[in-house]
């Protein structure tokens, strides 16, 4: 396996490297892993001041949204408690808490594909991947992209941003990992 060379011309990742990246069928003490998808990966060279990372389109977070999986036992409950919540109140933040693997994002995204939910609203359901927007200034451009608020001349993402929600009709925004941006420096 390739060492990582951590010199000041080396080229990273955001956050953390992806050390199966060039790995298609990798054999490791026997066990075969075949890579047919992996996360995007956006690569910027992180030790110079001058190096942004990529732009996030609304594709990247299209692909990055999985499918709520079909075996789902023993959570319903939550879904339920969760759709009840949303659909009798007018504004309702919720937070889905739990240590990783346990199946936060399966829970969220069945609350999604209940249908109490697609009525009351109707469209306006958003799956925001956050471990691909790794500051706040990438969190609203993802958010901006997501619920496909157009550009304006002369206008920021952050205040077109504000000014969507404040005009729009009730949304559901599923912020998924959102500890990603939460905990950057920006």
């Amino acid at each position: 396996m390739e060492q990582t060379d951590n010199s000041p011309d080396q080229t990273g990742t955001g956050n953390q490297a992806n050390i199966l990246s060039g790995a298609h069928d990798l054999n490791i003490m026997g066990s075969t892993f075949t890579t047919i998808g992996r996360d995007a990966n956006y690569t910027y060279n992180s030790y110079l001041p001058e190096s942004k990372p990529k732009e996030i389109t609304a594709d990247d977070l299209l692909l990055q949204k999985p499918l709520a999986p079909d075996v789902f036992m023993g959570r319903s409950h939550l879904v339920e408690e969760a759709v009840k919540l949303l659909c009798e109140a007018n504004q309702v933040h919720i937070a889905i808490l739990g240590t990783g693997g346990i199946g936060k994002t399966s829970v969220a995204l069945h609350i999604m594909e209940e249908s109490l939910i697609r009525e009351k609203f109707a469209g306006r359901c958003y799956f925001i991947p956050c471990e691909i927007l790794i500051d706040a200034t990438n969190l609203i451009q993802g958010l901006v992209q997501a619920i496909g608020v157009q550009p304006i001349q002369g206008r920021g993402s952050y205040e077109l941003l504000l000014d969507y929600l404040k005009g729009c009709q009730e949304s559901l925004l599923i912020l998924d990992n959102f500890e990603t941006s939460w905990r950057s420096r920006t």
